[in-house]
């Protein structure tokens, strides 16, 4: 009983194939989810990137896992052997012609797992020269996976804060600097709030993603990893920034010109600031994605896609509608939206400085 993986050195791929000598030709099935790509050694325990266990469960190893990892694509596949324990051990590569028709079905195919192949073929030492290969089709329904809470945790928390408190915190105090109808200083408590409460949110979220990977899938393995990562640092770094802002004097900068220090301090907090918001936000839509890719849920996209798009989509047209209405803070387009808000905000015990 054999299993199809690829033939690479890296520990977390494979194919899950069954095979039958028929001699000297061989079928092959691939056995039960989709094929897992894994090394052309034993799994030994490996756990591939979407969190299956490929030494004793190649088969839960998902189809976007096998499909979409580019490595796995280029290093080409291999057989599995089933032991009488139920472990899996390396067999035999596919040759060029089996990796490429292997390809050709994986792509065309609609399964979420349970990815199954029929493969006749001779073997030529470690190396099954195929001649045939297609699907096998079991009649199993296609249902996808159910996400685990870690992964309902970071991506509600990544939604509340990269896309909807900090973006609202950057775009309320970018456009409503000094607008008439607020108390002195209320633009700068809100931002404060705002970020605060943001800026705990994604370190929870941040821990959510650390657990998912450690116990359901891999760490780094996907440009949303290396974004996020990204993300986090840049967020969590813009408190210490500004703790080193140089305040402006009671009576205000010398001739209305601000210092060097300060302006240097401005492009930094400001473009670290909206850099990593830009980055959160296209990190979202392409988080949103990848769980898609993997299988899980439609439910838990749709509530999650449902909540970016209420969060970030009206702080973008509040910012744009400032914008164009007033090029300058504290306009009196903002002012229309959001002034009778602002006007009954808590009011500052004293003018705070910008």
């Amino acid at each position: 009983m054999l299993n199809l993986l690829p033939h690479t050195s890296l520990p977390k791929q494979a194919a899950c194939f069954r095979c039958w000598p028929t001699a000297p030709r061989y079928t092959c099935a691939v056995l039960n989810a989709s094929p897992s790509l894994i090394a052309a050694t034993p799994p030994h325990r490996i756990r591939a990137i979407d969190g299956a266990l490929l030494e004793t469960a190649p088969q839960t190893h998902t189809v976007h896992c096998l499909r979409d990892v580019q490595a796995c694509r280029d290093n080409g596949y291999a057989f599995l052997e089933e032991t009488p324990g139920g472990k899996y051990i390396y067999k035999y590569r596919l040759d060029a012609g089996g990796n490429t028709q292997v390809l050709a079905i994986i792509d065309a195919s609609r399964s979420i797992d349970n990815f199954k192949c029929t493969a006749t073929g001779t073997v030529d030492g470690e190396t099954l020269v195929v001649s045939t290969m297609v699907e096998f089709d079991s009649g199993v329904p296609i249902v996808r996976r159910t996400p685990p809470a870690a992964l309902w945790l970071h991506m509600l928390l990544m939604i509340w804060s990269w896309g909807t408190l900090l973006p609202w915190g950057a775009v309320l105090a970018n456009r409503l600097r000094n607008p008439g109808s607020c108390k002195p200083g209320a633009w700068f408590r809100m931002h404060k709030k705002l970020q605060i409460t943001g800026w705990i949110l994604q370190l929870l979220g941040f821990l959510s993603a650390v657990l998912y990977c450690q116990y359901y899938a891999a760490h780094f393995t996907q440009p949303h990893t290396y974004i996020g990562m990204a993300v986090v640092a840049a967020g969590t770094l813009q408190p210490l920034n500004a703790l080193f802002r140089p305040h402006p004097p009671t009576e205000g900068w010398a001739n209305d010109k601000k210092p060097f220090g300060r302006v240097v301090w401005e492009l930094l907090h400001k473009g670290v600031g909206w850099g990593a918001i830009a980055l959160g936000i296209v990190n979202i839509a392409l988080g949103l994605q990848l769980a898609a890719k993997q299988g899980y849920a439609y439910s838990m996209v749709g509530v999650g896609s449902a909540f970016f798009v209420l969060g970030a989509l009206p702080a973008l047209l509040f910012l744009l509608f400032g914008l164009v209405t007033s090029p300058q803070p504290g306009g009196a387009g903002c002012l229309r939206v959001w002034g009778e808000l602002q006007g009954n905000y808590e009011s500052a015990s004293k003018t705070l400085p910008e």
